[in-house]
């Protein structure tokens, strides 16, 4: 079963006014990732933090689930682990709600690289990942969270270290489906807002 956990708990701190509810072409960030994400995957929940699930509700199409997270880790871990914990099984997609831009077919493509491995997790020239637009195996994901929080380690991509076969895709790869890579695009301030608008 493929799934996606989108995540909208976050802060936007540096944005100054919630992420989640930015717009874009006349439609809400989070409903812009949820659209793309229900193109690919069977089950969609959004994970929202300590937020009111009703503000989310009133954006989003039927048939999404709409959950506060179930821990506070303190960073988008907490969403992860709860999206994942509710879900149980199979391989999940990991969305953050700030990337409005998001592709289905570079969903679909992570999914496809994913079967038979831990995760598929994009990687930059420079060795950087991208834990938050990635595809996991939920039950060897839940276990590796176990572990790195039992080590006082927060952050998805020391998760990502925990995982025993993880299929890093080069980001060059993933031009085929999305040539400019606009899937990858975080909107975190402003100037990033300005720049989409």
């Amino acid at each position: 079963m493929f799934s996606c956990v989108v995540l909208a708990g976050g802060k936007s701190e540096r944005m100054g006014r919630d992420k989640a509810f930015l717009v874009h072409r006349g439609k809400p960030f989070v409903f812009l990732v949820v659209r793309s994400a229900l193109e690919v995957a069977e089950k969609v929940v959004v994970c929202i933090g300590n937020k009111n699930k009703e503000d989310f509700l009133r954006v989003l199409p039927n048939g999404v689930l709409v959950v506060n997270d179930s821990v506070n880790f303190g960073t988008p871990l907490s969403g992860i682990f709860t999206g994942f914990t509710l879900l149980k099984q199979g391989y999940c997609a990991v969305v953050a709600c700030d990337m409005p831009l998001l592709k289905k077919q570079l969903l679909v493509h992570l999914f496809e690289r994913a079967k038979g491995y831990d995760a598929a997790v994009p990687l930059w020239k420079d060795g950087a990942l991208e834990p938050l637009l990635a595809v996991y195996r939920i039950e060897a994901t839940l276990s590796a969270i176990k572990h790195a929080v039992k080590r006082g380690e927060f952050s998805p991509r020391q998760v990502v270290l925990h995982l025993k076969n993880v299929r890093y895709v080069d980001i060059e790869e993933l031009r085929a489906v999305d040539p400019k890579l606009e899937s990858f695009l975080n909107i975190n301030t402003p100037e990033d807002y300005k720049r989409i608008s």
